[in-house]
Formats: C-alpha cells, structure tokens, sequence
C-alpha cells in the first residue's frame, strides 16, 4: 500500500508563478524557461523575479519540505509572508537561502539538496547532501501567514522532493 501513496508535503501554486517558470502535472517541480508563458495577470502572480509559492499557507506549527536543486547555479528556497510583494522588487518579506550566479547566499557552501523547516518562530535550513548539516537559522516573529517560496533562474530545475508516509494498522477485536 505504501507504494500505491506518493505524498509530497509542498503542491506549487500555479497561480503564483512567474511566467518563465514551467510546472509539472503532479506540481511538486518546475524549470525555468527564457521563452514566458502566456497567463493571466492575476494579483497573486510574481512577475518581477521568477518565484512561485506553495499552495497551503501557515500560521503555527512544525512544516519542512526537502527541495533538490541539483547542479543549478541560480535559486532560493524559504518561506514568504503573504504580503511579499509579487509585482516589484521584493523589499521584506521573504526569508530564504540559495545561491546566486554560483555564489552561495545565507550559507557557507552550495548544497544539491535543501530541507526548510519551519517551528513557530524560526525557520531554519539544513542541506542534505553527502549528510545532513544546519546551514542556517532565521528567527522571525510570525504577524501573517507564511508560505513555502520558491525562485528559479534561467534554464534551472528544481524538485520538492516526497515525503514518507507512515502507516498504522490496529486490529481492534469486539
């Protein structure tokens, strides 16, 4: 039965994303194009930076999500306010580590793989590969709800990675 469940704790939200960004059916990957697509300008849409968010948002608890950039050169991963601005430069707002034009940003040194933690007022970054290793922790006092944020450059992929599933079975007698 395990194997006939995939669960992936983040579900893009297409109606966040840049037009450059290209999605997967099943809307736990995306890559980054030249060419833009063709979508409507509704509020939510970033369209200033390539970013995208995930679909559920939050207000407490513990979240994490395990990101696989791979060999790309050019992203972030983090958490956005609801607020962040999606239509001009991004000011406040977003915390987030990656790397950028190769350099690393938040952290000491790139990483292929990357999970997002968040737990009431920090988030915290760990990378994953060849083992896991804290990059980096955030404090923040969460006034909104937050969301998984994702940001990709040109001709860049990057995968949301599943989770395990766990499962139960109790034999109840009567």
């Amino acid at each position: 039965m395990q194997k006939a469940v995939k669960y992936t704790p983040v579900v893009l939200d297409p109606n966040t994303a840049h037009p450059s960004l290209y999605l997967s059916e099943d809307l736990t990957s995306l890559r980054s194009e030249d060419k833009p697509q063709s979508l409507p300008d509704n509020p939510e849409r970033f369209d200033f930076y390539r970013d995208i968010l995930g679909s559920e948002g939050f207000t407490s608890g513990t979240h994490f999500w395990d990101v696989e950039v791979g060999e790309s050169d050019d992203w972030s991963v983090g958490v956005a306010s609801e607020s962040v601005s999606r239509k001009i430069d991004k000011e406040s707002g977003l915390w987030a580590v990656g790397v950028h034009d190769g350099e690393p940003h938040n952290m000491k040194k790139k990483t292929q793989r990357i999970r997002v933690s968040w737990d009431k007022r920090e988030v915290s970054f760990f990378g994953l590969s060849p083992h896991i290793h804290k990059l980096k922790t955030i404090q923040h006092k969460c006034t909104e709800r937050m969301y998984p944020h994702f940001y990709l450059h040109n001709g860049q992929t990057l995968q949301i990675l599943p989770g395990k599933v766990s499962l139960k079975v109790e034999n109840h007698s009567v």
